[in-house]
């Protein structure tokens, strides 16, 4: 198909994903940042319909990550606790990365890194 959902073009969820995966491997932690968010973003939208989809909660641990180091601590809590809910629907409630999220998240509520 040349577009996904609502008129989104799959050539730009590939090109920010592999983006995403150079600006890690490169150690830059900016542009990985805004690769990620624009993935999150383009996952929201093409997923609309399914807001607790596995690899949007899998993209936003990622993004946690990534606003962590950048030093947006309320953005990261935020970016954890929408993937902690999806991934307890997604993965089950009694999955290990289900535990994980909600563990992270715990962590970040508690000021942690």
């Amino acid at each position: 198909p040349s577009s996904w959902g609502r008129g989104l073009p799959p050539h730009r969820y590939e090109a920010e994903g592999r983006c995403l995966s150079a600006a890690l491997l490169c150690g830059d932690n900016a542009a990985a940042l805004e690769c990620c968010r624009a993935l999150v973003a383009f996952l929201e939208a093409a997923l609309a319909h399914v807001p607790a989809h596995a690899l949007l909660a899998l993209q936003r641990f990622t993004l946690c990550d990534l606003e962590l180091e950048s030093g947006d601590a309320a953005e990261a809590r935020r970016q954890m606790e929408a993937c902690a809910e999806a991934v307890a629907i997604s993965y089950g409630a009694k999955s290990a990365l289900r535990a994980a999220a909600r563990e992270r998240w715990e962590e970040l509520m508690s000021g942690g890194s």
